[in-house]
């Protein structure tokens, strides 16, 4: 078949064939609940559709506000503006539908509001202050269109009823030879769901796969050409991401790589003052330099979790190679005691002398452990103790970090792992802030080994799980 509809329409033709002589005698009847039929489905298209690209408006006149007040741009706020001719046209066609009083008002409303905001903007000159009013008012723009969509929905399911009360009142005319005849049409009409379904589930599986990251398995849906034709969209569409995920690697990497190296001169310029090359320091000029050696380090940390976050989609490919995880985590444990103890925080550790072996890199472990460490340190209190064991689970080795911090809020729990999202901050003000990466960044690389992390309940601070497979030598 060329088209599904074109699919459809053959399979209705051949299941309603051998009923065609005898819906003779009933067809100004059928011919009537047909074009009414017709008629709400085409409601119903179109109201679907307007919704759709009313919504669709909105979110591009917010992505356009936004930008505007980033980038300080006013050939952006012009573009808003022109988008406003886009919206009206778009309101102006839902209300040429049949709609609720209700309804006429949130478009009303929704056409007030969209020019309160613009009388802002134009007002404002593009002040970034106006940022969060832009994110206030698309949220409730896009609540009052979601009700809008739910409503229309409302009266095509009230529609549909109609028609399927209709349609039983026919149903019951036809004789016992239009039941005889029914099985015949019902299995036609069966393999046409079954054709048209296995298709759609393809397109589907495909969206999910885009969904889930996967931007490297091609998009191949067979069946009609504009079934064909949307899988070869959604195959530009994974290209496209594609690239872009890899311009955003590059970039990162890129940016990260720049700013290593004037890092590194702070580090030995800081170094070079400490050490008294260039004279004694006296202790306000001490104390500022050590100011600027944390702030390195800071920074530093800052940078290795922006390439960390960078290769992320690469650390999902595969584990590496087998490394000693208890070899790392003694490397990392001796690395953040001194950073821990500067903060008056002590670092227990329980780790087997024997190897502990894994399938993982060991760049990929020690980034899971430090992350880990750092975090714990950020939240524990001065005075308390971060714990750190390492023991064998079976089949896996198990590492655990427990803090005596403020714990992990039951409702964070599920968005600790998120990237880029920050949790309460710590209670004391000299702890670093985060970014957002670090537990994401364990993630991703534990998923990658195979393995699984978790925050386990516990009755004081927070306490965090790490289970990885154990490589067999």
């Amino acid at each position: 078949m060329r088209s599904l509809p074109a699919l459809l329409a053959g399979g209705f033709l051949a299941a309603l064939a051998p009923l065609g002589l005898w819906l003779v005698l009933l067809s100004p009847r059928i011919e009537r609940l047909g074009d009414d039929g017709r008629a709400a489905v085409a409601e119903a298209v179109d109201a679907v559709r307007g919704v759709r690209l009313l919504a669709e408006s909105l979110r591009g006149q917010e992505r356009l506000a936004r930008q505007a007040l980033t980038l300080q741009d006013p050939a952006l706020l012009g573009l808003y503006d022109e988008g406003r001719a886009r919206l009206r046209d778009r309101v102006a066609a839902l209300r040429r539908l049949p709609l609720l009083a209700a309804d006429v008002a949130a478009l009303d409303r929704l056409m007030t509001t969209e020019a309160a905001l613009y009388d802002r903007l134009a007002r404002a000159g593009l002040d970034r202050s106006l940022a969060p009013l832009v994110a206030d008012t698309f949220a409730a723009l896009e609540v009052d269109v979601r009700a809008l969509e739910a409503s229309k929905r409302a009266l095509i399911d009230a529609e549909v009823a109609a028609l399927e009360l209709r349609a039983d009142a026919t149903a019951r005319t036809v004789t016992l030879t239009t039941l005889a005849l029914v099985g015949v049409s019902a299995a036609l009409l069966f393999a046409v769901a079954v054709t048209v379904t296995s298709r759609l589930r393809a397109l589907g599986a495909a969206v999910d796969r885009l969904g889930s990251g996967d931007r490297d398995t091609p998009v191949l849906v067979g069946g009609p050409a504009d079934l064909r034709h949307l899988g070869d969209r959604l195959d530009q569409l994974r290209r496209r991401l594609r690239d872009l995920e890899a311009d955003r690697r590059r970039f990162v990497q890129h940016a990260s790589h720049e700013l290593k190296t004037p890092l590194a001169s702070v580090r030995e310029g800081t170094s070079l003052l400490r050490d008294g090359v260039t004279g004694p320091l006296t202790a306000e000029q001490a104390e500022v330099l050590e100011i600027v050696t944390r702030s390195c380090d800071l920074l530093g940390q800052r940078v290795a979790q922006l390439v960390d976050f960078a290769v992320l989609d690469e650390a999902a490919r595969g584990p590496g190679r087998g490394a000693d995880l208890a070899a790392v985590v003694d490397a990392a444990v001796r690395a953040q005691r001194p950073v821990l103890a500067a903060r008056d925080v002590t670092l227990e550790a329980a780790v087997p002398a024997t190897p502990a072996p894994v399938r993982g890199g060991e760049d990929a472990l020690r980034s899971v452990v430090e992350n880990l460490l750092s975090n714990a340190g950020r939240y524990a209190p001065p005075g308390s103790a971060v714990r750190l064991s390492l023991r064998a689970e079976g089949d896996a080795w198990r590492l655990d970090v427990r803090d005596d911090g403020p714990g992990i809020p039951p409702a964070e729990r599920a968005r600790v792992f998120e990237a880029f999202h920050r949790g309460p901050p710590p209670a004391d003000p000299a702890a670093p802030p985060g970014t957002g990466l670090g537990l994401a960044i364990c993630r991703a690389h534990v998923q990658a080994m195979g393995g699984t992390i978790a925050i386990v309940d516990s009755a004081r601070g927070a306490h965090l799980r790490v289970d990885l497979p154990a490589e067999h030598v």
